[in-house]
């Protein structure tokens, strides 16, 4: 690597980030999403998927369209159609055809061996954007407290993914007791040798008048915001308050957050 210029760094303009998500997912990042159990990073993250693959914003924020390759070994086969179907008519029903060029999910392609399908998958696809869905359900963790094991995992994964790729992580928070703070549940390794860490949190109580919505629940969203606990020099770097949106249309019931 050239040494560091120092003058002209500190004389020039101020480098443009170059974003997948803007002000939220840096390109050629990790980002560790942590929320608990049943609180909804499925919905949020296939939303995600679905708007980086069509370029539209996510949670009000612009998106630079990339290929999007989502691992999911979380979710059973309804719940992921579910969660798609109903993203993808909130979004008002894009092109399947062209969708299909931008979105690849891989439903329970990776267990024992992962390594050498993820490898292979994000050879074949060459993604921007990999989701992970869940870290733990994905790559066999044989001991989830392991910082060892950690540590081998996001090397492979660094080292895996595809040039200038970014990469999301999902993990499950650890419950909160005895006065301790959110954190990941197992390995603190998952959040010291990432890029950025985000927590999916949901604030106490419900705003009135909401009431059950579907099958996949998405009224368990109200109230829940994405909370930055680590990025470096970009990254999400405040709150952002999510809002699910119901809506009946011809084509059925859909499915769309709004950010604030």
């Amino acid at each position: 690597m050239p040494t560091i210029n120092l003058a002209e760094i500190l004389t020039s303009d101020p480098p443009t980030p170059d974003w997948v998500v803007e002000r939220f997912i840096p390109r050629d990042t990790i980002t560790v999403l942590i929320g608990l159990e049943g609180i909804g990073k499925s919905s949020l993250s296939y939303s995600l998927a679905l708007a980086v693959a069509t370029g539209t914003p996510f949670l009000g924020r612009p998106t630079q369209q990339l290929k999007v390759l989502y691992f999911d070994n979380e979710n059973s086969h309804p719940d992921c159609s579910q969660y798609l179907r109903r993203l993808w008519i909130g979004m008002g029903c894009p092109d399947p055809a062209e969708l299909d060029k931008f979105l690849q999910v891989e439903h329970f392609s990776l267990s024992v061996g992962w390594q050498k399908v993820f490898a292979a998958k994000c050879r074949e696809w060459n993604p921007g954007l990999v989701i992970v869905d869940t870290a733990n359900a994905c790559v066999s963790i044989k001991d989830e407290n392991s910082n060892a094991e950690a540590g081998e995992i996001l090397s492979f994964v660094q080292i895996a993914r595809p040039a200038r790729a970014s990469v999301i992580l999902m993990k499950h928070e650890r419950e909160p007791k005895d006065g301790m703070g959110k954190s990941v549940r197992g390995a603190k390794y998952w959040l010291g040798a990432v890029d950025q860490v985000v927590y999916l949190h949901r604030q106490q109580g419900r705003p009135s008048g909401t009431t059950p919505i579907g099958t996949d629940r998405p009224e368990r969203m109200h109230r829940t915001k994405l909370i930055p606990a680590k990025h470096r020099a970009f990254g999400l770097d405040e709150p952002i308050n999510i809002t699910p949106k119901e809506l009946d249309t011809p084509s059925g019931k859909g499915l769309i957050f709004h950010g604030g």
